[in-house]
């Protein structure tokens, strides 16, 4: 996966999931949480491009692509 992309990600869950698990007026989670919750997303996403770094079928490398996309809607 190409910079770019990752730093599209990571804006993403920086810029927009973060904020509004923070702006969430019911939502109980502490600064502590939220902080946990992106450091997950960080890694998952980490670790669907490393998956599709190193797949050799194109097939797989679709459908993970997809998966990772599908996850950020």
């Amino acid at each position: 996966m190409n910079e770019n992309s990752k730093a599209l990600y990571r804006d993403l869950v920086e810029g927009k999931i973060i904020p509004e698990i923070k702006e969430d007026e019911d939502s109980d989670l502490t600064t502590e949480e939220i902080d946990l919750i992106g450091s997950h997303l960080d890694k998952e996403t980490e670790d669907l491009n490393h998956s599709i770094e190193n797949e050799d079928c194109t097939l797989i490398r679709t459908q993970t692509r997809k998966k990772r996309t599908e996850r950020y809607k």
